[in-house]
């Protein structure tokens, strides 16, 4: 049994390599070892630029018409999803649909770990070496550092803190 695991463990990691390799062909720029697990969805993945050994878990969605940029070694969990554009809405005249979309890019620095199913708004930016808790949706930006979480995410301690 445990033979078959490993071969197991084995054969979804050279999956998930393999379908980074892909990605990394339709991507503006990337770094090498992306790897990417199943069912994610990409818009405008020329409108993003990978650093190496980025992780990208499965169910993820990187809506990236605004600009996406995601540094080295950032880790991001399953079903976790980056959104950089925003309908507009100032009008009551007029219907959503009608009034058009903004488009903000997301930067996400290096060595940052987005838990599972976070939701990252347009225009936010997350400081390099950030946590940032499951479930949590990021609205502003997060300082280098960090770890934050909640909704709207918010800033419950600093990673240097601990670290001393």
């Amino acid at each position: 049994m445990t033979v078959v695991i490993s071969i197991y463990r084995i054969m979804v990691k050279f999956i998930d390599r393999s379908r980074g390799k892909f990605y990394s062909l339709l991507m503006r720029d990337c770094g090498p070892r992306l790897t990417v697990g199943g069912r994610i969805t990409v818009s405008a993945p020329k409108s993003i630029t990978l650093g190496s050994d980025v992780f990208i878990n499965a169910g993820c969605i990187l809506h990236a018409e605004g600009g996406l940029y995601i540094g080295d070694g950032t880790k991001i969990g399953p079903y976790t999803s980056v959104w950089t554009s925003n309908h507009v809405f100032d009008r009551v005249d007029a219907p959503f649909r009608l009034q058009g979309d903004r488009y903000n890019a997301v930067r996400i620095e290096r060595d940052v770990w987005l838990g599972a199913n976070v939701v990252v708004l347009a225009g936010v930016t997350i400081g390099e070496s950030s946590v940032v808790g499951a479930g949590s949706i990021v609205t502003k930006d997060i300082p280098s550092f960090s770890v934050a979480a909640g909704n709207p995410a918010k800033v419950i301690r600093s990673r240097i803190d601990d670290a001393n």
